[in-house]
C-alpha cells in the first residue's frame, strides 16, 4: 500500500507542476488519498481487523469485497492520471489523416471512475475516523 500511495502522489506531484492553475486540487487529491488509507490502516489496527473489513457502508464494501471492482477502480483512477500526464505531452496526435485528442478523450472516459475513487476516499475516510472514535469511546467507558 506505501509504494501504490508513494507513487500514485508523485504522478499527482508532476501533474501539478504541469497543470499549475491546478497545483491546489492536485495537493488535496494527495492528502484525501493519503490520510484516508492511513486513517484505515490505523483503524483496522485498533479495531485488530483487516483494512478490507467493512461493516458498514454499501459502496465501500462493494470496493474492498470485490477484487474486480478494486482493481477497475484503482486502474481507473491511475490511468486518469497517465493520460493526464500523456495529454500534456501530446494533445493531439495524428493517425493518418486524421488529428485525434486520443489522451483527452481516454481522460473523459476515465474521470467517472476517477471521481468515484475520490468519493470512496471520503467515505473511507469518514468511516475510519468514526471507527477510531467508537474504539475510543467504548477503551475509555472499559477503564472507569
Amino acid at each position: 500500500m506505501v509504494t501504490d500511495r508513494f507513487a500514485t502522489a508523485c504522478l499527482v506531484v508532476i501533474l501539478s507542476h504541469l497543470y499549475f492553475p491546478f497545483r491546489h486540487i492536485c495537493m488535496l487529491l494527495i492528502i484525501l488519498d493519503l490520510s484516508s488509507h492511513w486513517l484505515r490502516v490505523v483503524a483496522s489496527l485498533l479495531v485488530g481487523e483487516g483494512h478490507k473489513n467493512i461493516k458498514t457502508g454499501f459502496l465501500l464494501r462493494i470496493y474492498y469485497e470485490n477484487r474486480i471492482v478494486l482493481g477497475l477502480v484503482c486502474l481507473g483512477n491511475e490511468l486518469f492520471y497517465i493520460f493526464a500526464y500523456m495529454f500534456y505531452f501530446f494533445p493531439i496526435i495524428q493517425i493518418f489523416d486524421l488529428q485525434l485528442e486520443i489522451f483527452w478523450y481516454a481522460m473523459l472516459v476515465c474521470f467517472p471512475v476517477f471521481a468515484l475513487k475520490q468519493l470512496l476516499n471520503i467515505i473511507q475516510l469518514q468511516y475510519s475516523a468514526w471507527e477510531i472514535v467508537e474504539w475510543e469511546y467504548v477503551n475509555e467507558h472499559q477503564k472507569k
